[in-house]
């Protein structure tokens, strides 16, 4: 556990200290709320700066971060609405924001499909950790007698809800629209390949077909294609033996290492077919420099489940 981290998780412990502060209905209480909550977004802050200047950012940071986020914030506005001081339809509405989001997140990282974090995502925090000042801020002003004031944060409070709506909707729809987009091109490169139906020329003696989760994302690989697969013997020229397999198919896979990835491209047979790549080899050490300049152009990188990537020639 880093540092950032660490400074991540306080957020999530000032929540129940909060809940208790708000719970005593004080003036002092309300105070102490704001600037409790003050220091949670500090440390929102402080812990990105934290984890980039010591070179602290991973995974479970990046997690950690936005999910301290929202239990603080929900779990605040939650107790807000049980009192009956926060309305129940924009908090509902924003629980289905973050669980759309989240549904579709997953969903594209299923489908291997790229969804960049939309630019005002943070603010819509911001806003939201505003929301909580509004509402701490009119129970101070109400517990002090201070109506005319309570009133006026009371108007600030239904302008930020109306913007934090507006933001949560966009990113509902930023979201289904990327998401959309990445399907619909997948589905079209799918058409393409399933018209020349499409046939995978597997090499055993590859040093990492050993490797059983190789051999599953390679079955996986082959299952939702409806591909072929053909194992090429232990030959000096390997592809010889299979060239009556792949004749009536435009697109071809080869699954193996280094060699085989080379010696696909210098065969004079597979020039005039599409060829993709499966990385067999044990360090998958191919690069597209080394390439003429004319294959160059013609390349073509994806993504695989479980980090493995294919490198496609277009010839």
């Amino acid at each position: 556990m880093n540092l950032a981290n660490i400074i991540t998780l306080t957020r999530i412990a000032f929540l129940p200290l909060l809940i208790l502060l708000i719970l005593q209905e004080t003036a002092t209480a309300s105070a102490w709320a704001m600037v409790l909550l003050g220091v949670a977004i500090i440390t929102d802050i402080v812990d990105g700066y934290v984890a980039r200047k010591r070179a602290e950012t991973t995974r479970i940071g990046s997690f950690l971060d936005p999910f301290a986020d929202k239990i603080l914030v929900m779990g605040l506005l939650l107790l807000f609405v049980l009192q009956g001081k926060f309305w129940k339809v924009p908090f509902v509405f924003f629980i289905v924001r973050d669980v759309s989001v989240g549904i579709v997140r997953w969903l594209a990282s299923q489908d291997d499909i790229l969804i960049p974090e939309e630019s005002y995502r943070k603010s819509m925090v911001y806003l939201q950790y505003a929301i909580l000042f509004s509402l701490l801020l009119e129970d101070f002003f109400w517990y002090s007698s201070l109506f005319d004031q309570a009133l006026m944060s009371a108007v600030a409070l239904f302008v930020l809800t109306a913007a934090v709506l507006v933001l949560a909707a966009a990113s509902i729809l930023y979201h289904a629209l990327h998401y959309g987009k990445g399907a619909h091109k997948h589905w079209q490169e799918r058409k393409k390949v399933e018209a020349g139906t499409m046939v995978i020329l597997a090499n055993p003696q590859s040093s990492a077909y050993n490797d059983r989760y190789r051999r599953h994302l390679l079955r996986l690989f082959a299952k939702r294609r409806g591909a072929e697969v053909h194992y090429l013997p232990a030959a000096p020229n390997m592809y010889r033996s299979v060239e009556k397999n792949i004749a009536p198919t435009d697109n071809l896979i080869i699954a193996g290492g280094d060699g085989s990835f080379e010696s696909a491209l210098n065969y004079r047979p597979f020039w005039n077919k599409k060829l993709g790549f499966f990385p067999l080899g044990a360090g998958n050490a191919y690069k597209c420099f080394e390439l003429s300049p004319f294959l160059e152009q013609k390349i073509r990188v994806f993504s695989l489940r479980g980090g493995e990537r294919i490198l496609f020639l277009f010839l």
